[in-house]
């Protein structure tokens, strides 16, 4: 059995996609004790931090969340979204009364 040691420098050495990936597959007990030795956690801060900043401390960072909204435009729901942008851009240039930006509109302008 690797030491906490051996296994902080397995990760710092190798590729964190490639381990993800391959944690993500059939080995998410690998992926536990990479998070916990990389970080020199213990169980329960692990588990708080876990809770605190998402599933996978790995790669949460201000990027991930920015990433995660982009999709939500590319996901199942993106005609819905679409839809709504388009059609308030419609709206908005076509009949300016019925637009739900009037009230910025005469404020601005």
């Amino acid at each position: 059995m690797p030491n906490h040691h051996y296994l902080k420098e397995k990760f710092f050495s190798e590729n964190k996609t490639k381990l993800i990936e391959y944690a993500k597959l059939d080995q998410t007990n690998l992926l536990n004790k990479l998070e916990l030795a990389s970080f020199g956690l213990i169980k329960k801060e692990y588990q708080k931090r876990k809770i605190e900043f998402g599933e996978n401390i790995l790669t949460n960072n201000k990027m991930q969340w920015g990433w995660e909204f982009l999709k939500a435009f590319c996901g199942p729901f993106k005609l819905i979204f679409w839809a709504i942008i388009i059609g308030n851009l419609i709206v908005y240039f076509t009949n300016p009364v019925l637009s739900p930006y009037f009230l910025v509109d005469s404020i601005l302008f």
